[in-house]
This record gives structure tokens, C-alpha cells and sequence, in this order.
């Protein structure tokens, strides 16, 4: 990824780059994702913050509740704490058999449930309680 959208993307100020620089680098940089409040670096960051505060992310019991294909669902639970992540691989595709938790967040930022339409590539994290 592309530092910012200056010269060469914030990859120094030479006049020619050992290597081509990417053609939308001054649209999608680091620079421009950190004051996106939708972008995949505001996404990580919610990530990381919710981990450092989750007993059951960092120190839980893992458990595959996958019911079908194209996506990913996995529980982490600790004591009380029990966290619910979704995650859809590719086309949007409606997911069911999921047990029911409370809406955290998710990379599509809008409030939803476990079982339902996910859109491509959406990841949703939920709680139990």
C-alpha cells in the first residue's frame, strides 16, 4: 500500500522508481485510510482495540460453528464471555444455523444479526449477551 498521495505515494522523492507504483495510489494510501472511518485500517483498528479488551479473543476456547460453504463462523468463549465472528469469503449469500449473539461491529459498519444476508467479503463480531 501506497504511504500517501504525494510524490511517488511516500516512497521517496526520486525521479525513477526501481519499481512501478500502483495506479490508484493516490486515491487508496495509507494516509487517506487513516481519516476514512469505512476503510480497512479503521476496520483493523476496531479489531485490535476489541481483542485487547476480550478475554475470550485473546485467552477463549475456539469452536468451528461453520454450517455451510463460502464463509467462516467461529465462536471464542471464556467463563461468561462469549464472542461470535462471521466471516463471507466471496458472493453474497445468506448464512443461517448461526447461534444468536449481539451486533459488535463489522467492515459493512451496519448493525445486523448472525443469520442472514452477508454482502462479499463482509465480517460482522458479536457478543453474547
Amino acid at each position: 500500500m501506497c504511504w500517501d498521495g504525494g510524490k511517488n505515494y511516500g516512497f521517496g522523492d526520486a525521479e525513477k522508481n526501481w519499481t512501478d507504483l500502483h495506479s490508484r495510489g493516490a486515491e487508496i494510501n495509507l494516509e487517506s485510510d487513516k481519516k476514512s472511518k469505512k476503510s480497512v485500517y479503521c476496520f483493523y483498528r476496531k479489531l485490535l482495540d476489541f481483542r485487547k479488551r476480550s478475554e475470550a479473543v485473546r485467552h477463549g476456547i475456539f469452536e468451528d460453528v461453520t454450517v455451510g460453504d463460502g464463509y467462516f463462523a467461529y465462536t471464542m468463549k471464556l467463563g461468561e464471555e462469549s464472542v461470535l465472528v462471521a466471516c463471507n469469503f466471496d458472493s453474497p449469500r445468506k448464512i443461517s444455523g448461526l447461534p444468536e449473539y449481539g451486533f459488535v461491529f463489522g467492515n459493512y459498519g451496519n448493525e445486523r444479526k448472525p443469520n442472514g444476508e452477508y454482502a462479499p467479503f463482509e465480517v460482522a463480531v458479536f457478543v453474547k449477551g
